[in-house]
């Protein structure tokens, strides 16, 4: 019986990292074209600083990159472990 709950552990371990390197990947393939265009429309505008789409688009990679946790890297907020855990706990009361 222990060696079933290990598999199953292993198993919903190895799925969430796929979760997570999907979710890493589709905001990578996302941010490629709009950080070009982002840059482009601060040179047009005359925007740096904190006010650029290039820093805001920076700022948001880093906050998703919080949120996807992919090496499991960052404890305190909500990250896509806090929410696979939420659903799994709420699908094994009802």
């Amino acid at each position: 019986m222990k060696k079933r709950q290990g598999v199953r552990l292993a198993i919903g371990r190895l799925l969430l990292f796929q979760l997570k390197l999907l979710a890493d990947a589709g905001r990578d393939f996302l941010l490629s074209p709009i950080s070009t265009f982002a840059l482009l429309l601060d040179l047009i505008l005359g925007l740096d600083g904190e006010d650029s789409y290039f820093e805001r688009l920076m700022a948001f990679g880093v906050r998703s990159d919080e949120f996807i946790n992919l090496f499991g890297q960052y404890t305190q907020g909500q990250t896509i472990d806090s929410v696979v855990k939420n659903v799994v706990v709420n699908n094994d009361k009802g």
